[in-house]
């Protein structure tokens, strides 16, 4: 991924974790940590079972101090080895997989922001998970932190979660937190922003090669041998509603009624953005490359038009007033209406006929 500037109008695209993923390791020790990683895994494959992080992290205790100012005083020892040890999950090695895995897959961002809180009072984790239909290997779920998805960490919320798929019919979710208000990721060592990063991470494995909904699923994957280890006890709390939250996405991209668009975010410079989609092949390289050294990348944009249709604000996670939430529903369809699919059926206004809505309840399906 292009490198981006730590400082200026684009670092609010930290908000996607894939581009603050590079954004906080934007450093030439972590280049000469990836360099040197490399070659030892080619002479010793063993070494892949290693982070990245994880060795910088193993340095650090060995004596390189790579912390600074206070932070030692901020970052001790049990946290950093909350953060990379497999005691506690080993965090940091399951994020640096998580994002190969999805660049290699190709580098997909959904971004469900503007109809994200509608699925707030939508239950969809009885789901059939051999229903979903993943569009990707591997591809990022954005639904913004303005839906306070409470994580175990006070002020940061889980604003979103990859999902991949593998060969042997195991999906990988894997959730993201939010940074906390007005955080210092720009003033901090490269050690103590992996840390922080580390921090917000916790993934669930769920098999999808035999029948069961999203919540048999997880609830099975929470029980398992593991469910009394540290890291498993202080994210379990907090989990259900995440899950949630991914198996309405997933309803969502599977939904023949979904709007997805592919384009740069809304926020990306106008004239850039113009330039590298409607100008001369020449022209739209130039603005390509603009906008990725500014650190904009094409996304999956989902639901715009759905959103201004029921006038949802940007960054609420309220529903406007008298408003019926939408949800999914079990349709059967196919040959004999055997199979059955999950459609959703939008949000309606109550009484729309007699006027503009002036406040009043929001009913849950």
């Amino acid at each position: 991924m292009t490198r981006v500037s730590r400082t200026g109008p684009e670092a609010k695209l930290i908000r996607f974790h894939p581009v603050r993923f590079y954004l906080m390791r934007d450093d030439a020790l972590w280049d000469s940590a990836v360099e040197r990683h490399t070659a030892d895994i080619a002479a010793d494959r063993r070494m892949s079972l290693m982070g990245v992080g994880e060795r910088l992290y193993l340095e650090h205790l060995e004596g390189r101090n790579l912390l600074r100012g206070l932070e030692p005083y901020t970052f001790h020892h049990d946290r950093l080895k909350k953060a990379f040890e497999e005691e506690y999950g080993s965090s940091g090695n399951v994020l640096e997989r998580t994002v190969s895995t999805w660049y290699v897959a190709g580098q997909q961002i959904f971004d469900l922001s503007a109809i994200s809180a509608m699925f707030l009072g939508a239950h969809a984790m009885n789901t059939p998970v051999g229903r979903l239909k993943l569009p990707y290997e591997s591809f990022y779920l954005h639904w913004g932190k303005h839906l306070e998805l409470p994580s175990p960490m006070n002020g940061r919320f889980i604003e979103g979660a990859y999902v991949s798929r593998f060969d042997e019919g195991v999906m990988e979710v894997t959730f993201i937190s939010s940074l906390p208000e007005n955080d210092p990721w720009d003033e901090r060592s490269l050690l103590a922003n992996m840390v922080v990063d580390c921090e917000g991470v916790y993934s669930v494995l769920l098999d999808i090669a035999s029948d069961g909904s999203i919540e048999e699923k997880s609830m099975a994957e929470m029980e398992t041998g593991f469910s009394d280890e540290p890291g498993v006890l202080r994210w379990t709390p907090f989990l259900y509603p995440a899950l949630n939250m991914v198996a309405n996405s997933l309803c969502y991209l599977s939904s023949p009624k979904a709007e997805i668009e592919q384009s740069y975010p809304l926020d990306a410079p106008e004239r850039l953005v113009k330039q590298a989609t409607a100008g001369t092949p020449r022209e739209r390289k130039r603005g390509e490359s603009k906008l990725q050294n500014l650190g904009f990348r094409m996304i999956n944009l989902c639901g715009q038009k759905l959103a201004a249709s029921l006038d949802m604000k940007p960054g609420s996670k309220e529903m406007p007033p008298h408003w019926r939430k939408g949800h999914w529903w079990p349709a059967r369809v196919g040959k004999g209406r055997a199979e059955v699919r999950m459609d959703w059926r939008d949000g309606v206004v109550v009484n729309k006929d007699k006027g503009t809505p002036d406040g009043g309840h929001i009913y849950e399906a």
